[in-house]
């Protein structure tokens, strides 16, 4: 989607990059103070005076309940998704997107009040960017789209790219660009004569008074069979399935409820991959649903492209990568489940069961403690050890600690002097701090509740990621538990209820556990990640070899080569699961790259 507000000679290509298709209906016209605005590359819909249009991109997942609330509509197929959001923003003004579940970005032009509207979802699993810049302003779901805009800058925000790094995302509302901001999960923006005015519609917070240990099995399992509803309602699905114990249940309960997908989805390659079909399909063939196994290896240099093409950003996260080549060729349904962002949204990932055993750690008796930092101290590595280093840590040095791909001391050794001068040795505790007390403000007084907000900010931009480059292959991915309804009652349970370690997401332990073989109960969280012969050999060395080569490092000025030398020793050796950040390092070699290949250009266009 594209709205512009100001700028009456821009006409850039509005690129389907997330797998949409431009519609050949656009508007164009001018807002009471005259300033020009005009639509493009989404669905839009008009009110009978001509004098408000919306804009709506993604999906509505309940599009057919809100529809049947609108009583009968006066021409077949006129009640789309952008026709809902216009009869309700008509009724209710901006209040209306309360009432909209799903994936979306959208944008209201309203000339009876001079005023346009643009409103990120709930959890924000639909990006949205905008350029505000005086009397001009302007919104989309593509960030590369808000840069070719003639007069937006496309230099590079430093401390964007530390925080991919140190965080694995750049919270909202920054992006890597200084001149682009995205608008925040669950936030409305109001542009009125010059002036912007944001508000949040929604977001987490943390009740006085919580779930009853014996109600939240109950009410998981209600949010999750009305999330499952809205997000099959009148198709056929495929799931994409693991043997982890998120998509298992996730297949157990559509099953249960009599809503088979028509296939399930396995990934072979990486880590493995082979044993984790194994069990995979036999559990599908328990339920009566076929499999479709993926075995090709992504075509690493191919996919940094696209995936730099698509988001505009460098992102996150080797499932992304393995993921692609089953997206590419192999989903035979138009729409797919994923399991995606169960531990985020119910809370007890791994970041929660750390802090669980460090606090344990913490009350152990005087004795105990001692003998364990005697151990600590004869053997440097080892689960002793993690906790006796973890136990003095605060909640944000803690997370700094976990939350990305750098620890604070391979941080300081992986910029170089002059980019480190310039973001400051604390600059990602700062950015944590900041994420902490928001979680305070929304009432997290445990500080596992703070983690758990924390996560679920840090760990959501990737589900947005994977969405979008599902997209980019046709695909719509859904994701039924990353659903704001099932967030807040994640949030009404006791922070130590939601799990965490070896009771990984608890709530959905409890909650499904009828469904749920003993095996996967049992069964570790395995990442999707390469094997180590993958790194070893074409064409994800020589990526690696050429996007991380001392001289493009040197030319780059902000890496240390001897350091990334000695990350790249590390796992090829063993010692050390380094394969996210080398694949994140690369997408950031190849996307400053791309930003120098730009500078030119930019320059030509401002002269």
């Amino acid at each position: 989607m594209l709205l512009l507000v100001g700028w009456p000679d821009a006409a850039p290509d509005a690129s389907p990059h997330a797998g949409g298709v431009p519609d050949a209906t656009a508007f164009e016209g001018t807002l009471p103070n005259g300033a020009a605005v005009s639509l493009a590359s989404g669905r839009i819909a008009t009110s009978p005076s001509g004098q408000v249009r919306v804009l709506f991109a993604g999906t509505l997942y309940n599009r057919a309940e809100l529809a049947g609330g609108l009583g009968p509509s006066d021409a077949p197929g006129r009640r789309g998704a952008a026709e809902i959001a216009l009869a309700f923003y008509l009724e209710r003004g901006t209040q209306a997107v309360t009432a909209l579940r799903g994936a979306f970005a959208l944008a209201v032009v309203d000339q009876r009040r001079g005023r346009v509207v643009v409103v990120r979802d709930q959890l924000g699993l639909r990006p949205l960017y905008v350029v505000a810049d005086g009397g001009r302003f302007a919104a989309s779901d593509s960030l590369t789209t808000l840069l070719a805009l003639p007069g937006v800058s496309s230099a590079w925000d430093l401390a964007a790219l530390d925080a991919i790094l140190t965080l694995g995302a750049v919270p909202a509302p920054a992006t890597p660009y200084l001149a682009v901001r995205q608008v925040r999960p669950g936030e409305l923006l109001q542009w009125d004569a010059g002036r912007l005015r944001h508000h949040r519609y929604w977001h987490l917070t943390f009740p006085e008074r919580r779930l009853l240990r014996v109600d939240a099995p109950t009410l998981v399992r209600e949010r999750l069979r009305e999330a499952l509803r809205l997000r099959q309602a009148g198709i056929v699905t495929g799931l994409l399935l693991s043997d982890g114990l998120v998509s298992t249940a996730l297949l157990g309960e559509v099953a249960a409820e009599r809503r088979p997908p028509a296939h399930a989805y396995v990934v072979a390659t990486g880590r493995g991959g082979a044993e984790v079909a194994r069990r995979a399909t036999r559990f599908a063939a328990r339920h009566g649903v076929a499999s479709v196994v993926g075995e090709a290896d992504p075509d690493w240099p191919a996919l940094a492209e696209r995936l730099l093409d698509v988001h505009g950003l460098p992102a996150v996260g080797l499932d992304l990568a393995l993921l692609a080549p089953l997206l590419e060729g192999g989903i035979r349904e138009r729409v797919l489940l994923s399991g995606h962002g169960g531990a985020e949204i119910l809370g007890g990932a791994d970041d929660a069961g750390e802090w669980a055993a460090v606090d344990a750690f913490r009350r152990l008796p005087g004795l105990a403690r001692e003998t364990a930092e005697l151990w600590a101290r004869l053997a440097s590595r080892g689960r002793i050890a993690s906790l006796v280093r973890a136990a003095p840590l605060a909640p944000v040095a803690f997370l700094a600690r976990r939350s990305g791909l750098l620890t604070p001391a391979d941080r300081l050794a992986l910029w170089t002097p002059d980019a480190m001068a310039l973001l400051g040795e604390t600059a990602a505790e700062e950015r944590l701090a900041g994420l902490c007390a928001d979680a305070m403000t929304a009432g997290a007084g445990d500080p596992l509740d703070a983690i758990h907000h924390v996560a679920l900010h840090l760990r959501l931009p990737a589900l947005t990621q994977l969405h979008e480059l599902a997209a980019s292959y046709g695909v719509d991915l859904r994701f039924p538990l990353a659903d704001h309804r099932l967030a807040k009652v994640a949030a009404s349970v006791p922070a130590d209820r939601r799990g965490g370690g070896r009771k990984r997401v608890q709530l959905l332990r409890g909650a499904l556990a009828d469904v749920l073989p003993a095996s996967v109960l049992r069964r570790a969280h395995e990442p999707l990640v390469p094997t180590p012969a993958a790194w070893r050999r074409e064409p994800l060395a020589a990526l690696v070899d050429d996007a991380l080569s001392p001289a493009r490092l040197e030319a780059q000025g902000l890496f240390r080569p001897e350091t990334i030398a000695r990350f790249r020793a590390e796992h090829d050796g063993g010692s050390r699961d380094r394969g996210g950040l080398l694949w994140t390092l690369v997408l950031v070699s190849r996307w400053l790259e791309r930003c120098r290949a730009q500078e030119p250009a930019a320059r030509r266009a401002a002269g």
